[in-house]
């Protein structure tokens, strides 16, 4: 038998297909090395780790969700993925872009973004 060298980028391995470590600038990602990370994952450690399962896709960090999954529901508020019914005073579930977004000015409580429920002091429905 002879040495082989390990496949670019991989650092290091354990055959010509499975990489355990890799080169600089390169992640891991079930024993393949990615110049970029796909989404719903993340480049941390140099590994492309998998966003909280209630994210579509994150950044800085697993729990800071920068997308919603589409299937689920969800509606991103300050980097987190939530039920309509948990969107705080003052936004509400928008299921075109699955945010909860912000009612319009003088509005305390809304259900879209022109039907406002409840306004701020001084002003009337």
């Amino acid at each position: 038998m002879t040495c082989t060298a390990c496949p670019t980028p991989c650092a290091s391995c354990t055959n010509s297909t499975a990489c355990i470590t890799c080169s600089t600038n390169y992640y891991l990602l079930a024993s393949s090395c990615l110049n970029t990370c796909p989404n719903g994952t993340l480049p941390l450690n140099s590994l492309c780790q998998t966003c909280s399962p209630t994210c579509a896709t994150c950044s800085v960090t697993l729990l800071n969700c920068t997308s919603c999954p589409t299937n689920a529901s969800l509606y991103l508020y300050n980097g987190s993925c939530q039920n309509a019914s948990a969107c705080p005073n003052g936004t509400y579930p928008n299921s075109s872009v699955l945010i909860c977004a912000s009612c319009s000015q003088n509005c305390t409580a809304c259900s879209s973004a022109t039907l406002c429920t409840a306004c701020v002091t001084g002003y009337y429905l």
